[in-house]
């Protein structure tokens, strides 16, 4: 089976086309939906690369918590004590108990980076209240 590939001028000319919103007003438009299959799927791969080698993009668009003041859904991003951790962090840290540092939260999404992104990763997480845990 051959696989195709777009050339860079193709893949333009779709990437203008598509975000013009022409895709909606021309039904009868001359593109191959194979080629806005293959675009998407470039896209997707160059999407996975970025969040699986980059934690913070990760954190960014794909990392979802609950927003302490509006009890609502947010994508995560780093506060200034959680970018220096970042920037500072070594394989032997030890983080003493800090409260209101969001390190807890960032250690959480760290963890759940390295379990999806690498094989043969578990993440546990334990705490000493049984209610905490549920």
């Amino acid at each position: 089976m051959m696989t195709r590939k777009l050339s860079s001028s193709k893949e333009e000319e779709l990437i203008r086309f598509v975000t013009s919103g022409a895709i909606k007003k021309d039904r009868d438009a001359e593109i191959d939906w194979r080629d806005l299959v293959l675009l998407n799927a470039d896209y997707q791969s160059l999407e996975y690369k970025i969040v699986r080698d980059d934690f913070e993009a990760f954190c960014r668009r794909w990392y979802w918590i609950l927003h302490k003041i509006e009890r609502a859904p947010a994508l995560f991003v780093f506060n200034n004590i959680q970018r220096m951790y970042h920037k500072a962090k070594t394989r032997f840290d030890i983080i003493l108990k800090y409260r209101k540092g969001g390190i807890t939260t960032y250690k959480c999404a760290e963890y759940f980076h390295r379990t999806i992104f690498h094989e043969n990763t578990k993440t546990v997480i334990l705490t000493h209240h049984r209610a905490s845990t549920e």
